[in-house]
């Protein structure tokens, strides 16, 4: 190809080998200029050199090299028995590492374009120029980036108390489908939970309907056993898990009722938005794992009003043997501080039920 042709069109892969090995050897003899100038000539490197350990030459290019133990590996390409050597903190080898790391579409990480940067070049602190490139890479930046956090706003008062169920919330949950005597009429059952908003102990009831005088039920047999709360929280009408039966609450619930009786029994009864999940996601968390707890027990099989409260008893156990607290892998740490530890002084939730789902397995179903 002559001087004037190479003057004009597009850029054939010779023109653009050839340039670069021409920056590449100006870049050489800037930063290993010592080094050059002694093997230009044909004496031994000096043992103060950073490229001795390398064994150095210069190819008929004019390339310097490296003179590796694969040397002899002739079934290798040239570069990879012989790579370039390339010293750090120079344009050109930050424009290779560049393209090594695009042609890892950003998400290769610093061992994969070291390896392909290995195919070809040797780089003088290899490691230390691709992890300063993914630093400056706009795009690595963007996709790396961290989320802004949220600045979490003190507990209120209401989540500090000494005793438990002082301060709760109530949620449902439900409809479970129980049988009825022989098994041909079924009723829906429901789950009232009730959690306490400092010691996070729960507790399990049956609601018997939707309508205000079941819930009433539930909350006296709730205080009953676990003793009257001085305030107790709801998130209205929208019940997290409910179906659309549940809706029906809108109608049925009757709160001055509610207040009435909480207020006869020195309890006070907050409701909080309707649609506001964010207030309530102390007990919306709690009901996610009864649910859980519950379906395993319970499966598809067909349970009686006794199978179902012993499901939620069994249930409650479970939840309340939580930890609250980190448990370590140190035998000196003493054992995790859970919810029965204010109600029962232990762990609990040993003597959970198995599931009633007895149905032999058949294939077709």
């Amino acid at each position: 190809m002559s001087k004037d042709e190479r003057l004009y069109g597009e850029l054939q892969p010779e023109e653009i080998e050839d340039a670069e090995i021409s920056q590449i050897i100006l870049t050489q003899q800037e930063f290993f200029s010592k080094e050059y100038s002694v093997l230009k000539t044909g004496t031994i490197l000096p043992l103060r050199s950073k490229l001795i350990g390398l064994q150095p030459f210069i190819d008929e290019d004019g390339v310097l090299r490296m003179n590796g133990h694969l040397k002899y590996a002739h079934f290798l390409p040239h570069d990879v028995r012989m790579p370039i050597i390339l010293p750090q903190k120079r344009w050109v080898t930050k424009l290779i590492v560049k393209q090594h790391h695009e042609k890892g579409h950003h998400v290769a990480g610093a061992n994969q374009t070291l390896a392909s940067l290995s195919n070809r070049f040797w780089i003088i602190s290899a490691r230390e120029e691709i992890h300063e490139w993914e630093k400056e890479c706009s795009k690595c930046r963007r996709r790396k980036a961290r989320t802004a956090r949220q600045v979490m706003a003190p507990l209120p008062n209401i989540r500090f108390s000494l005793r438990a169920f002082s301060h709760c919330a109530v949620d449902f949950a439900g409809p479970f489908i129980t049988v009825q005597g022989r098994g041909k009429r079924r009723e829906k059952w429901y789950l009232c939970l009730f959690t306490c908003l400092s010691s996070r102990d729960v507790h399990l009831e049956m609601a018997y309907g939707l309508d205000t005088d079941s819930f009433l039920n539930a909350v006296y047999r709730m205080t009953s056993r676990c003793g009257v709360p001085e305030k107790m929280s709801d998130n209205g009408i929208f019940f997290v898990g409910a179906v659309k039966e549940l809706r029906e609450l809108a109608d049925k619930f009757d709160k001055d009722k509610l207040l009435k009786s909480a207020a006869n029994r020195g309890m006070q009864w907050n409701f909080n938005p309707a649609s506001a999940l964010h207030f309530g996601w102390v007990f919306e968390c709690m009901i996610k794992s009864a649910k859980r707890a519950m379906y395993p027990i319970l499966s598809s099989a067909d349970v009686t009003d006794e199978d179902l409260v012993t499901a939620f008893a069994g249930a409650e156990a479970l939840i309340n043997s939580r930890s609250l607290t980190y448990q370590s892998a140190h035998p000196d740490d003493n054992i995790p501080l859970t919810p029965n530890h204010f109600l029962h002084g232990c762990i609990g939730g040993q003597f959970a039920p198995e599931s009633v789902d007895k149905s032999d397995f058949h294939p077709r179903k």
